[in-house]
């Protein structure tokens, strides 16, 4: 039997309506029937619903979060290379060479 509810369950929009490649609003994180549909779900599939987008919004956080880390990573690894092969043919970084070629013209 459904639970009684006193108040209406407010939709989680929050203005952000743009869909991501997986069909997904990048504000509140449901499909496009879960959007249409809103209005005709039961307080029961509202609730669901709820829990679908808080789940997918921790997953998208957390893919973000590697995302970012893996890009820092990468970015560190570069230049510790760059620094290693500069170092290693006697070279000092030159940090002003393009801006001085530049110049030069």
């Amino acid at each position: 039997m459904p639970q009684l509810e006193l108040f209406q369950i407010p939709s989680p929009c929050i203005g952000v309506c743009e869909n991501g490649p997986n069909g997904f609003c990048y504000g509140c994180f449901r499909s496009r029937d879960e959007r249409f549909y809103w209005t005709k779900l039961a307080d029961e599939e509202k609730r669901h619903v709820i829990k679908l987008c808080k789940m997918r919004k921790r997953r998208w956080l957390a893919k973000r979060k590697e995302q970012e880390i893996e890009s820092h990573q990468i970015s560190e690894s570069s230049m510790v290379d760059s620094q290693s092969t500069t170092e290693s043919a006697g070279q000092t970084p030159d940090l002003f060479s393009t801006f001085d070629s530049d110049n030069q013209k």
